[in-house]
């Protein structure tokens, strides 16, 4: 993704460079994840940099696809009132685009973001809405991502049953050998807060 921004700046294509910075800038979202040279900063950055190209050229989904993992990633640098603004700007968006998975996402990042602030209650009904929408459409990655972050989110409001019951759901019984995907590393990072 790195080496194709400046192709992407030098063809001038923009939707294609929107989408590659948003992924980029995606990163924010797996807590799993290291960074290596790119800070939680940088990736924020990145995300306003594709905000204002798909604004440019009045592209409502590349908005909102910036404005998501921007809201993470300023989160992450103690940004939560500019972190709520992006969220409430990308909800617009999403509402009136109708695109229902990229809500999901949103109320997943909207519940990720409150856990951060503490705001518990708030962060369970986002997540809570997240996974049923998630479910409801077959997206599995969304599913296991809000179903760590629920697990997550009962673990610090002290209901250790419903996370074991979330996790055991969701989990093998014995921690796997090999590679594991990030949502995968993620149910076992509630695993291990949960324990």
């Amino acid at each position: 993704l790195e080496q194709a921004i400046p192709i992407l700046r030098d063809v001038d294509d923009r939707q294609a460079l929107v989408n590659t910075l948003s992924n980029l800038a995606s990163v924010a979202h797996f807590e799993t994840e290291v960074l290596g040279e790119l800070s939680y900063r940088q990736l924020a950055d990145l995300s306003a940099e594709a905000l204002q190209i798909a604004r440019g050229f009045n592209w409502d989904q590349g908005e909102a696809r910036a404005l998501i993992p921007g809201a993470i990633s300023l989160s992450q640098t103690g940004e939560y009132a500019r972190a709520l603004d992006w969220l409430s700007r990308a909800k617009a968006l999403t509402e009136t685009m109708g695109h229902r998975e990229t809500f999901a996402l949103l109320q997943l990042t909207s519940g990720q973001i409150l856990m951060g602030l503490l705001a518990l209650t708030e962060a369970r009904q986002q997540l809570e809405a997240g996974l049923a929408l998630a479910q409801e459409l077959g997206a599995g990655f969304l599913t296991l991502t809000a179903t760590a972050g629920l697990a997550r989110t009962s673990v610090l409001q002290n209901d250790l049953a419903g996370a074991r019951e979330l996790l055991d759901a969701r989990l093998p019984t014995e921690f796997p050998e090999g590679r594991m995907t990030i949502h995968e590393r993620r149910l076992w990072g509630g695993r291990a807060e949960l324990e």
